[in-house]
């Protein structure tokens, strides 16, 4: 008695793997166009999850750059100010010291006066110096200036008058891990808090008043040769937290380093999981297509072939 395949049966097995090798064929050919070995996650889902957590490990290092290069520009400003400030305390030392020699009459000595009163303007300037609108020395309180001066400066104490927050702004840098973004202006420009501390304004205004008073009298706390102490003092301040300054910026460009190459090792990691070896891809394309051709053609000799013999080879 004979014996027949079913030749809906035969079509069904054909085409189910003439389906299979046209999707492998088109897998293929989408890994060599993007040079991906994974698009999607169905494509190796352990590699894809390791991928992805690769991605976010970048994103999260791309982030601490951009917070690294923004500190790092604040800390450059930040560093230029403090050194503007020193150089105006140190010329207003040397006009204390100029100020001081017994030789010079009143009328000369009111004359340098004018020059401090600049210099202290030009301190309050940089005390109330902005960055991106922003005031960097008054804390929290960013939005209006710190330090104003007194209107009977320089008979006033105090001087100048310091409204800035106490706290200092921070960006995070790393895995929690934070920095500062701003110096306490209190700190610097008014000596709160530093062992010893001296009000640098007070300090200007103490030599210019000093100075219009003709007051030479070295044990006198109002002689210009007291106000020439306590700026040696405010100039002692300043470069101390320049000194720390240039500290903040060291650790900054070390964390450029280890930022850069974290994200080098990220990407790196990110391509041996994803990316294809193009020889290779194509190669396995070629076997691909051949297998394809292979099963056209066998579906198409046993698709004509009526007896289950002729459908096995007979």
């Amino acid at each position: 008695m004979g014996f027949r395949v079913s030749t809906s049966a035969a079509f069904m097995f054909f085409r189910r793997n003439i389906g299979l090798a046209n999707e492998r064929q088109a897998r293929i050919a989408e890994q060599m166009a993007t040079g991906k070995r994974v698009n999607l996650p169905s494509d190796d889902p352990l590699a894809a999850q390791s991928i992805a957590g690769f991605r976010e490990a970048n994103q999260r290092v791309a982030s601490y750059q951009r917070n690294v290069t923004m500190a790092d520009n604040r800390w450059k400003m930040i560093e230029s100010d403090l050194g503007s400030a020193n150089e105006v305390l140190v010329r207003a030392k040397e006009l204390a010291i100029q100020g001081n020699n017994g030789t010079l009459s009143a009328p000369q000595r009111a004359q340098i006066a004018q020059e401090v009163s600049q210099l202290s303007k030009q301190f309050l300037s940089i005390s109330n110096r902005q960055i991106d609108g922003e005031y960097i020395f008054g804390g929290y309180r960013t939005n209006a200036a710190p330090f104003a001066q007194d209107g009977a400066f320089p008979n006033a104490n105090p001087a100048v008058s310091y409204a800035g927050d106490p706290n200092v702004k921070q960006v995070q840098i790393g895995e929690n891990e934070w920095i500062d973004i701003q110096v306490s202006g209190g700190r610097v420009f008014k000596g709160s808090g530093v062992n010893g501390g001296v009000d640098p304004f007070q300090a200007l205004a103490k030599l210019e008043q000093a100075l219009l008073n003709n007051n030479t009298t070295n044990s006198d706390p109002a002689s210009v040769g007291q106000a020439l102490d306590d700026l040696n003092k405010a100039i002692e301040q300043v470069i101390g937290e320049m000194a720390n300054t240039g500290a903040i910026s060291n650790r900054l460009d070390s964390l450029k380093a280890s930022l850069t190459t974290q994200s080098n090792l990220n990407t790196e990691f990110i391509s041996q999981n994803e990316d294809i070896d193009l020889a290779e891809a194509a190669y396995e394309f070629q076997r691909a297509q051949i297998v394809l051709q292979a099963t056209v053609s066998s579906a198409s000799a046993i698709l004509n072939r009526p007896s289950l013999m002729d459908f096995i080879g007979r």
